[in-house]
């Protein structure tokens, strides 16, 4: 039997244990650069619906809702932030729903209690000596706009948003427990005239 010189398989194993290394450290940046390469490229915001299904969705017509709701949403975000909406001054129509895109595939169900949906705003900018471009709203933009008007979509559609892109935001809404609140304190206090008034006549 021929037996590796203790010194040498040391040697051999220390090779192979850096390689090891080398590869796993190679395999982790190609990996972070495929998915910050894809969070750059994102375009879109996934928005999820609680309480609704895509049935309910097209029979209410909520898309049209939706849309419009958020276009006027984006004309107000974009008079205090034209440069960031891609003008060069602040004159501009109003937005209108053609500047809401749906990605391929969307809405979808989610269960049986949640509707998802990915979009963006994109427009065409025509800037003067120019040619005509479509401008497409940053993602982080588009976030702000709806995180800003949620509560206007619901009442536009009737349906309360719990997420933004991985941001969840609680079931009910603040808004809602208050409501409850104030009508359970109106019934406590009729029940305690009724209660009153009964005693009285005792």
């Amino acid at each position: 039997h021929h037996l590796i010189h203790p010194k040498m398989r040391f040697n051999i194993e220390l090779f192979v244990r850096i390689l090891i290394l080398q590869l796993t450290l190679t395999r982790s940046a190609l990996t972070d650069a495929v998915v910050n390469g894809a969070l750059n490229e994102r375009e879109d915001v996934r928005v999820q619906f609680y309480m609704l299904q895509l049935d309910q969705w097209t029979s209410a017509g909520l898309e049209a809702k939706f849309k419009a709701a958020l276009a006027q949403a984006l004309t107000g975000y974009c008079m205090g932030n034209f440069t960031i909406c891609g003008f060069n001054s602040s004159g501009f129509e109003n937005f209108t729903a053609a500047s809401v895109r749906f990605s391929p595939g969307y809405p979808a169900n989610v269960d049986s209690h949640y509707l998802n949906l990915r979009l963006s705003i994109a427009y065409s900018l025509q800037q003067p000596g120019e040619n005509e471009i479509n401008f497409i709203l940053p993602v982080a933009d588009t976030t702000t706009i709806i995180e800003n008007n949620r509560m206007k979509l619901y009442d536009a559609i009737g349906h309360y948003i719990v997420y933004i892109d991985a941001q969840f935001y609680s079931i009910p809404p603040p808004h809602f427990i208050n409501l409850v609140v104030v009508s359970a304190a109106v019934g406590f206090t009729l029940l305690l005239t009724v209660v009153a008034l009964t005693m009285r006549k005792c």
